[in-house]
């Protein structure tokens, strides 16, 4: 499992993010530090991803660091 550090901040930012994630064949999700977990292909998930303390992105796919490189830390 790949994981990186996302900051998702405004509305754009989850709207490109969400476009991006769902481009990916293989499952994408939004996880924080206590396994809490939601679909990062959906727009209310990365909604739901704001009340994280801090926000990973997390798949089986390998390309996740460069497609999402825009939103790390």
């Amino acid at each position: 499992m790949h994981k990186i550090r996302v900051n998702l901040v405004t509305k754009s930012d989850m709207e490109e993010f969400v476009h991006i994630a769902q481009s990916i064949p293989d499952e994408v999700y939004l996880q924080d530090n206590h396994k809490h977990c939601v679909n990062a292909k959906s727009m209310l998930g990365c909604l739901y991803s704001v009340e994280f303390d801090e926000t990973y992105v997390t798949s089986d796919n390998p390309c996740i660091a460069s497609k999402f490189n825009k939103f790390t830390q």
